[in-house]
């Protein structure tokens, strides 16, 4: 299953940990992905750990997203017959809220 940790922080934030997160750790070993807005990417596909071509995983380690798209994302699921969202599918080992 997702190995990535979930940060969920204000969307006044969602760059500072990015920026943060990548500055903190060592040149190309962390994959951060912010995942806000409307044109999101797929999830799933994204924090399923899998291996590249060079033997490296080629899945993210840290989706940062906003209580906002949260929000977003759990409302398009309710109600009959609606489809449920990624972030709520995925299974993350560490949410950090």
């Amino acid at each position: 299953g997702p190995s990535a940790t979930l940060i969920v922080a204000p969307t006044s934030l969602l760059t500072q940990w990015h920026d943060e997160l990548i500055r903190s750790s060592q040149p190309d070993t962390l994959k951060v992905v912010v995942w806000h807005g409307q044109n999101r990417l797929d999830l799933e596909s994204m924090v399923e750990p899998r291996e590249g071509p060079n033997g490296k995983s080629q899945g993210v380690d840290v989706v940062i997203t906003s209580y906002g798209t949260l929000l977003s994302e759990y409302t398009k699921t309710l109600g009959e017959n609606k489809p449920s969202s990624p972030v709520f599918e995925s299974k993350f080992p560490t949410p950090v809220c």
